[in-house]
């Protein structure tokens, strides 16, 4: 099986087209995604959801879908929450990949910290040399300025 961690943050789009990378690049096909937010982006979440749904099923992909609000007073707690759980997964011989392109700072460095890199096969970041006009489909964010790259 295959495990999908992603983040929301100021942008939905990121997080989407990100996915879409993911899926076009790397056919690394989740059969179960995550997606965390922090209770500041919660209001992306709905439409972030809905386009990896619709992703997914462009690429055939089936695989259910979850979402998790972190509020900012847990975030410590839940960086160490998350590693437990991914540690567990990893242990039954499931795959891990950890999106990090989207989520806030304090997000991403409270996940990780306490990161044990042999618990994640994939870390993934979808990187973007600007920040004017890229809050739209990935296929319409010219190819040149956009690069998959695979952290881990």
């Amino acid at each position: 099986m295959k495990y999908y961690f992603t983040t929301i943050g100021r942008s939905g789009w990121a997080t989407i087209n990100s996915y879409y990378a993911v899926l076009k690049h790397e056919e690394y096909f989740p059969d179960k995604i995550n997606v965390i937010a922090e209770e500041i982006s919660q209001d992306k979440v709905k439409m972030v959801k809905n386009g990896l749904e619709i992703l997914s099923d462009e690429f055939n992909v089936k695989n259910e879908i979850n979402t998790e609000i972190v509020k900012i007073s847990e975030i410590r707690s839940f960086g160490e929450e998350l590693n437990s759980k991914i540690k567990e997964i990893k242990n039954l011989g499931h795959k891990v990949a950890l999106d990090i392109t989207s989520g806030r700072k304090i997000l991403v460095g409270s996940i990780l910290i306490k990161l044990e890199k042999d618990n994640v096969d994939y870390i993934f970041y979808l990187d973007i040399s600007t920040i004017k006009k890229v809050n739209k489909p990935y296929e319409m964010i010219p190819s040149h300025i956009q690069v998959l790259r695979k952290l881990l």
